[in-house]
């Protein structure tokens, strides 16, 4: 029965690290999509675009 409940606990573990790595990969890569677009930005849109940033980065931070 230990040996069963340490596999199960080792499993539970190794899922929550693949959802941990899939966020990661998903932050990744909107990172990079929010660094083009802050890089992109213009003195006209400049503001709106750092919200739209800002509120994209709080989601990942709510979500996390």
């Amino acid at each position: 029965m230990l040996l069963r409940e340490r596999a199960l606990k080792i499993l539970d573990q190794a899922e929550s690290m693949n959802k941990l790595h899939d966020f990661l990969v998903r932050l990744d890569s909107e990172l990079a999509t929010m660094l083009d677009e802050l890089n992109e930005a213009t003195e006209e849109n400049a503001v709106e675009v750092c919200r739209s940033v800002a509120e994209r980065l709080d989601a990942y931070y709510q979500e996390l």
